[in-house]
């Protein structure tokens, strides 16, 4: 059954650490690692590497995500993530000299945080892949596309700017730039980039063990073949939870008692087979009876060495026994664990995406409620808006209402003044300034008084008009 190496790396700056910075003081340059993509400098190197010394060598390289421009791709993604944060961090300033122009920019020039993550990926070593043909090897392309949407599943935080495989160096192997983003920040933008925040110790290391299970799943769905993975480096592997197997405790406390047991069964085997060289010549030295050839003689001190030689063989085969049964112990526990080891990732998959579609919903409650308090001063500053448009209304209203008194009154003077104020309401009414209802009140006041005060003055009404 084939075997193949795994890796999952993470570009870091141990630049940044104080040892690095203490020895950088002394000497011009250091040699800790410095493969984190810290400014745009960095991030050009890098679009190098990847992309540009392959310009004429298009079957050493596939793009899966992304341009053949790897800082295009980033400050693009930088665009679609930062941009309308950095709006509304800008709305709050009021000194020009906090306003962010420009994000990528201010990041790249910023030494406390990366620009850009770069992962490397690569299943199989120089090995495995020396006697393979380009056809079976570009198969890959396909692996580390179903990589880059795991890890787009595993770390929804992470964003893939650009991937590409390449085919040049001793196996194909899987470059991937993006960002790490960290949301709903105290201080600053709202948004952010936060490497260090989404890829901890603690998070990595269940990254790597999650990406891992599902690279070999792919490989062997793409491949048909059913192959392992290696197991990982003392200090980095992933131990089998073989404390948590039935009778594994009593197993423990048997295994230094049955060690010893064996060493000394051992020791008495390699007696045993002294003893039976000499029981050999025992044999072979016997003398046949006078009288009947067929018969031997043996003396009584011979008779009990071989007695004691078969009590020795006896026991020494029901040591044998033991033993056997404890290894067949070891053994059925080893294929328990092997049974039950696949059912555990399975179910810890299970676990790591459900604490994902948690954490998403919990993003998704935290963004609810502050859209809620945002509604609720939307709300709260619309009906602020909403009283004064009512006391508004209700101005006019009543100054409206004041308009239809004052013509009904111009109504009740004398024709000259009455026909004026009639003219005038008939063009009020026919602007829209008077409904049918009110015009229709004048015009029947205007036609009693014609009928009826054609000859009064307008003070025998007693109005004071």
């Amino acid at each position: 059954m084939n075997e193949l190496s795994y890796s999952f790396h993470l570009g870091n700056d141990k630049n940044k650490t104080k040892k690095a910075k203490q020895m950088k003081s002394k000497i011009e340059t250091s040699s800790f690692n410095n493969n984190a993509i810290q400014n745009s400098k960095h991030l050009s190197k890098v679009n190098h590497h990847n992309l540009r010394k392959y310009e004429n060598n298009d079957e050493l390289i596939r793009i899966i995500k992304g341009s053949n421009n790897i800082v295009t791709d980033v400050k693009e993604l930088y665009k679609k993530e930062f941009d309308k944060a950095k709006e509304d961090y800008n709305k709050k300033q009021t000194r020009s000299d906090r306003v962010i122009k420009d994000y990528f920019e201010k990041i790249s020039n910023d030494t406390k945080h990366d620009l850009a993550c770069e992962i490397i990926i690569e299943l199989g070593d120089m090995t495995y892949w020396e006697n393979k043909d380009m056809e079976e090897k570009y198969k890959m392309v396909s692996v580390f596309e179903k990589q880059v949407e795991d890890l787009e599943r595993l770390v929804p935080s992470f964003k893939v700017a650009n991937a590409t495989v390449h085919f040049d160096e001793s196996s194909p192997h899987l470059h991937i730039v993006g960002i790490a983003i960290k949301e709903n920040c105290k201080t600053g933008m709202e948004k952010q980039v936060g490497k260090t925040s989404i890829f901890t110790k603690d998070s990595l290391k269940t990254i790597q063990d999650e990406m891992r299970k599902a690279c070999i799943k792919s490989y062997n769905e793409i491949y048909g073949l059913n192959a392992e993975l290696k197991k990982k480096s003392k200090g980095r592997n992933k131990d089998y939870k073989v404390s948590q197997m039935q009778d594994y405790e009593e197993l423990v406390k048997n295994y230094d008692k049955q060690s010893e047991y064996i060493s000394k069964v051992t020791d008495n085997t390699k007696e045993l087979d002294l003893k039976t060289k000499n029981a050999k010549n025992i044999v072979e030295s016997l003398k046949t009876q006078p009288l009947n050839k067929n018969n031997y003689v043996i003396s009584n001190e011979n008779k009990e060495k071989l007695l004691a030689y078969f009590n020795d063989v006896k026991d020494s085969s029901d040591k044998v026994k033991d033993i056997t049964d404890f290894s067949v112990s070891i053994s059925k526990v080893k294929e328990d664990l092997e049974q039950n080891y696949s059912k555990v990732e399975e179910l810890e998959t299970k676990v790591y995406e459900k604490n994902l579609e948690n954490e998403k919903l919990r993003q998704a409650v935290l963004k609810q409620d502050k859209d809620i308090k945002k509604y609720k001063e939307e709300n709260r500053s619309l009906k602020q808006e909403n009283n004064k448009l009512q006391k508004l209304v209700d101005f006019f209203s009543e100054l409206f209402n004041k308009l239809k008194r004052f013509l009904e009154r111009k109504l009740y003077k004398k024709p000259e003044t009455r026909d004026k104020y009639m003219d005038f309401s008939k063009e009020l009414y026919h602007h829209g300034i008077l409904d049918y209802d009110d015009f229709n009140n004048l015009r029947e006041t205007y036609e009693y008084n014609k009928e009826n005060l054609e000859d009064r003055d307008k003070d025998d009404f007693g109005l004071g008009l």
